[in-house]
């Protein structure tokens, strides 16, 4: 555990306690008023559990591999890079969530008035929202077979999803959108394409050729409101 506080009189015993109970580690802290800095924990690569409750502070988990991951935060920023979890909880608000590199078979990501990336990841089951902000996902892949089901949600952003040309999987993207445009560029022929609009609303609906028959697929439900929704090849 590493902690840098910036002021060279810190005691760093007086502002953290740790104990172990029921083969459950529990660390909290308790900062002095006008105190800053960063607090770094070490854990094992693999871990059953990791349950991060803060305020006003980013969290950044790096390398890890473990069944349960929830990180919830407000006002600041929530990074998950390189990491493998059965089960992925990640919430803040004001402020962006970024997962790179990332494996999850349920992910739940929720955030307000700030964007939510999701790149060069793998997810089963991904529910993804915000509120006045935008949602990127580029470079995804399921990890089992069969259908993948993905839910991107906001209003008042926009949702740019880029579509893998390296992998086998097939893709189907439900979009809709309020008050706003569905672009969707030349994707050529091995996507179908059927678009319907109405006075206020437009919907599309992105078919991979082979969906049905694919060993791997990905259902994609993309809705935002007042913005649009790009759909492209990565």
């Amino acid at each position: 555990m590493k902690l840098n506080l910036f002021f060279e009189d810190a005691d760093i015993d007086k502002y953290i306690s740790a104990k172990y109970e029921n083969g459950v580690i529990f660390i909290s802290t308790d900062f002095p008023t006008k105190a800053w800095g960063a607090l770094e924990v070490r854990v094992p690569q693999y871990i059953d559990s990791l349950e991060i409750e803060t305020s006003n502070s980013k969290c950044r988990i790096e390398n890890l591999k473990g069944e349960i991951l929830h990180c919830n935060t407000s006002n600041a920023k929530i990074e998950v890079l390189d990491s493998s979890f059965v089960k992925l909880n990640a919430k803040t608000n004001n402020s962006k969530i970024i997962v790179s590199g990332s494996k999850a078979t349920y992910a739940a990501i929720d955030t307000s008035n700030s964007n939510i990336e999701l790149e060069d990841s793998c997810f089963d089951i991904l529910k993804s929202n915000t509120s006045n902000g935008s949602i990127y996902l580029s470079r995804f892949d399921s990890i089992n077979d069969g259908e993948a089901g993905y839910t991107l949600q906001t209003s008042n952003g926009k949702i740019k999803i880029s579509l893998p040309k390296n992998n086998s999987s097939g893709y189907k993207i439900n979009a809709r959108t309020s008050l706003g445009n569905i672009n969707i560029p030349e994707l050529g022929d091995s996507y179908m394409i059927d678009r319907r609009n109405g006075n206020m609303k437009a919907e599309a609906s992105v078919i991979s050729s082979g969906y049905e028959a694919s060993g791997k697929k990905i259902l994609i439900d993309a809705s935002t409101s007042n913005s649009s929704i790009n759909i492209a090849d990565d």
